[in-house]
Parts: structure tokens; C-alpha cells; sequence
């Protein structure tokens, strides 16, 4: 079993939708059971009306919000005193799920990877600063994601990296593989371009680096006020909750293996 399988089913088991669902079944289970002891039933039905709640309530937009914001606030986007940043570290997400026939095709950037690409171009030319693109192999059979990110940004933003590393599958190898590369030629500061709900957790890997690292978001997500159409369940809602519990967990997991 590969590791970005064996990492699928994990993380399947632990978040949403699948634990809810199991907890659904389950209550249906003894719910539905023959015996007829009410507690027995009883359980089962609060059972099923959790796991139902829980996949109503983290369906709202209002949720994700409150999920992403909590991620995002109190991240510190100015660099420390005496360690300006002297590179650009763009960190990868998604490829593009397609086939050939489009304008576009693969193996190419997904949505998140491109905006991604994008904000590190434009931090690029404020800056001056030289880019690094991090991210290996999202799928079997497909070229590392870096060198989708590097032909990109030379040909479509007129910003060529100078570095590409594409051996990383984690956020943590992000790290671990970028400041190895970047050590070589004697950087130890470097702006870190990300979305803003998966900074916390990149900042967090990165300081397990001799790299010292300062946030470059995308963009941030508050704040905001909701309005009504925050508390009527959507696929969007859903997609970010998803986004925010992924971080919350790998945040929890990258604090348990560094205190290892």
C-alpha cells in the first residue's frame, strides 16, 4: 500500500463524512434491532440523529467559517527582526482532475495549487525574491506536481523558479525537503506561500526546520459577517469544513510527532 493511500484511509476513518456515517449505521443497527429492550432502541436513535445533525451542521457556511477563522487568527505576517526573507517557498495542494481535450490538460494545476502559484508570482514581483515550488507526486502515475507549478509559473506568470523540489507528500516534507535545498545555498529565511487555513499547520512543520519562516497567505478568510444564507447547508460549506477539520487534526498530529 502507497503512502498517499494508506494517508486516504486514514484520514477517512478519523474525519467527516465516514465517522459520521459509521455512527449513523450504527445507530440504525439498534435501532432496527429485534431486540426490543427500549434503551437498546433508544441509543440507537440518538445515534442516528448525531451523526445526521453532525453532517447538517458541518454543511453550514457559518461552521466553516468558524472553523477556517479559528486556523487563521493570530498568524504573525511580519518577519522577525534581523531574518528578512530571501526566498519564496511556494507550497503545492491539488492537480488537475481532467482528461485531454481542453484548452487545459494534464498534468496541470488544481485550483488551490494554482492559486498558490499565482500568489507567489505576485509576492515575486514585490519582492525580487527567488521562488522555491515543493510538492511531489499527488497520484499514481502522474509527474511530481513541482514541475507543473515550475512550467506554470515560467510559462503562463513569466516567473521561472530556482529551485523544485518534488519528492515531498506531506506538508512536513514540504519542509524538511525545502530547507535541505535551500541550506545549499545558504538561505535561512523565507516567506512561506500558502493558503491562510493551512498556514498554522506549514508554519508549525516549517519550525521544525532550520528555515525561520514568514506567512505569505493567498488570501484570509475573515472576518465577516454572516448573513442568512450562512445557516442553509451547502456543498461549499461542506468542502470547507473539510478543509478546516484536515488542518485541526494534522495540526494535532504534527504537535504529537514533534513532542515525540
Amino acid at each position: 500500500m502507497n503512502m498517499h493511500l494508506a494517508a486516504a484511509l486514514l484520514e477517512a476513518a478519523v474525519l467527516p463524512p465516514m465517522n459520521l456515517l459509521v455512527v449513523i449505521a450504527l445507530g440504525l443497527v439498534l435501532a432496527g434491532s429485534t431486540d426490543h429492550r427500549p434503551a437498546k432502541r433508544r441509543a440507537g436513535l440518538w445515534l442516528t440523529g448525531l451523526g445526521f445533525a453532525g453532517l447538517v451542521v458541518l454543511s453550514l457556511p457559518v461552521t466553516a467559517w468558524l472553523l477556517l477563522t479559528g486556523l487563521e487568527r493570530g498568524v504573525e505576517q511580519t518577519p522577525p527582526d534581523g531574518a528578512p526573507p530571501r526566498a519564496i517557498v511556494i507550497l503545492s495542494a491539488d492537480d488537475l482532475r481532467a482528461v485531454p481535450g481542453g484548452i487545459v490538460g494534464p498534468p496541470d494545476l488544481g485550483p488551490l495549487t494554482l492559486q498558490r502559484v499565482r500568489a507567489g508570482a505576485l509576492l515575486h514581483r514585490r519582492t525580487g525574491l527567488p521562488i522555491l515550488v515543493s510538492g511531489g507526486v499527488v497520484r499514481a502515475d502522474t509527474p511530481p506536481i513541482a514541475m507543473a507549478m515550475a512550467r506554470v509559473l515560467a510559462e503562463e506568470f513569466g516567473t521561472p523558479a530556482r529551485w523544485v523540489e518534488d519528492r515531498s507528500a506531506t506538508t512536513w516534507e514540504n519542509a524538511q525537503f525545502s530547507a535541505a535545498l535551500l541550506r545549499e545555498d545558504g538561505i535561512g529565511a523565507v516567506f512561506v506561500v500558502t493558503d491562510a487555513w493551512h498556514m498554522r499547520r506549514s508554519l508549525f512543520a516549517f519550525g521544525q526546520t532550520d528555515l525561520i519562516a514568514t506567512a505569505a497567505p493567498t488570501h484570509v478568510t475573515g472576518p465577516a459577517r454572516p448573513d442568512a444564507a450562512a445557516f442553509v447547508p451547502n456543498a461549499h460549506g461542506w468542502s470547507n469544513s473539510q478543509y478546516a477539520l484536515h488542518e485541526w487534526g494534522g495540526l494535532a498530529w504534527y504537535a504529537l510527532r514533534a513532542w515525540r
